[in-house]
């Protein structure tokens, strides 16, 4: 069978087309949080994501905070992170289940991890002051209306010291989904 210039010329298209339809999408890593307005006050009315507080030494109420539901690549099981803003920078990391109720406070992925950060958390592990004691409840986790309403208070160590987090609180209603 013979063919023309033509028909070599339209199968070559035909595999170049469906080759380059093929191609595996590249995916970029995820990126870090960044700060967005949690809370807005007007005239007494606060509108906006909600809100997250705690004690230091001091009464902290953050600027921004950012909410996501995701599945946790180290366990295999859907968990939420919040990440803290004041001033621009980040001053507190949690990880935890989508649950009500309490959770246990430690260092891994079965309850909430709770990290309270110094200095934007620029040196590791100097800046990152890791739950090592505490307590977590969520009295509200609702992941479809977007509302975590909870508890929290901590003593976090970087090995060499501690920090003391009390009074905290967690009244977010807006969460990103993965």
């Amino acid at each position: 069978m013979k063919k023309t210039i033509f028909q070599v010329l339209s199968a070559a298209l035909l595999i170049a087309s469906i080759l380059v339809s093929c191609k595996k999408k590249e995916t970029s890593p995820e990126p870090t949080p960044e700060p967005s307005p949690t809370s807005t006050t007007t005239g007494g009315t606060t509108t906006g994501n909600g809100q997250l507080s705690y004690n230091d030494g001091n009464s902290i109420t953050v600027d921004s905070a950012n909410a996501t539901l995701y599945t946790n690549s180290v366990s295999n099981q859907r968990h939420l992170d919040v990440y803290g803003f004041k001033a621009g920078k980040q001053v507190v990391e949690f990880h935890f289940k989508p649950i009500t109720g309490a959770q246990t406070v430690a260092q891994n992925f079965n309850g909430a991890w709770l990290t309270y950060l110094t200095n934007n958390g620029l040196s590791y592990p100097g800046d990152y002051y890791n739950c090592t004691s505490g307590n977590f409840s969520l009295t509200t986790c609702d992941t479809v209306g977007n509302k975590l309403i909870g508890t929290f208070d901590f003593v976090g160590s970087n090995s060499v010291s501690t920090k003391t987090i009390t009074a905290g609180t967690i009244n977010i209603n807006k969460i990103k989904k993965q």
